[in-house]
């Protein structure tokens, strides 16, 4: 894992780990049948809820969330408490587990997006913390939307090789497989362990280079016949 991997990976802990406290605050453990435990919203934060929206939607200078929350929040108090508690603890969860990141920080930047917009006129304090939470989201979002560009990336790059093999290759790549390293001469890692690599483009013009000088190196064909001339470099 690189350092800046490393970095992002402490902000999305700390980060779930804010969302998570919900189930100390909001959740409580109740039993179906008496038997079987599950996380319920507490009857305090039911409770506590719609006086704290009210107390939001009170002076609030934008007009129309002041609107919102008065006009569908507040009757539907309890609905918007359950979604908002059980909302939190699984962004929490999954950003500290760091699953579906892409999902969850959408669902993130939504529950963000909305206590910002309720407690911006407070304090400097509530906009100061709801922008770093904000702008928390948006990099995880960034960060995820750069894995799937790399994705995409190296699988052009692998149907982009794929058209420069000529057509024994291709009946040996797909049956024996490559033949072993000359003598002295390390094997190379395949392009799957290259997969989550920063470097995957490169791992595959290197790995072409490889594969290809010694699988035809007792025929007179030239590597740079094989492999793009833009990797040959």
């Amino acid at each position: 894992m690189k350092v800046p991997q490393i970095w992002l990976a402490v902000l999305r802990i700390v980060v779930g780990a804010w969302f998570l406290k919900t189930v100390w605050t909001k959740l409580t453990v109740e039993f179906v049948w008496g038997v079987v435990p599950y996380l319920a919203v507490s009857p305090r934060f039911l409770g506590f809820q719609p006086k704290r929206v009210a107390e939001f939607a009170n002076g609030n200078p934008v007009d129309w969330y002041k609107q919102f929350l008065e006009g569908t929040v507040l009757p539907h108090a309890q609905l918007f408490a359950n979604l908002q508690a059980y909302g939190e603890a699984a962004v929490g969860l999954t950003l500290l587990l760091g699953f579906c990141i892409g999902l969850t920080a959408l669902v993130g930047l939504f529950l963000t997006l909305n206590y910002g917009l309720a407690t911006q006129w407070m304090s400097f304090g509530q906009q100061g913390f709801h922008v770093l939470l904000i702008t928390s989201m948006i990099i995880f979002l960034g960060a995820r939307a750069m894995d799937e560009l790399r994705s995409a990336g190296i699988s052009c790059a692998a149907h982009h090789l794929d058209d420069h093999i000529p057509r024994g290759a291709r009946g040996a790549c797909g049956g024996a497989g490559w033949p072993d390293p000359p003598e002295g001469v390390a094997e190379q890692p395949t392009l799957a362990q290259y997969h989550h690599s920063l470097h995957r483009l490169s791992a595959l013009a290197a790995l072409c280079r490889y594969r290809f000088s010694s699988h035809f190196s007792h025929q007179s064909l030239n590597p740079r016949d094989v492999c793009p001339p833009e990797w040959s470099h």
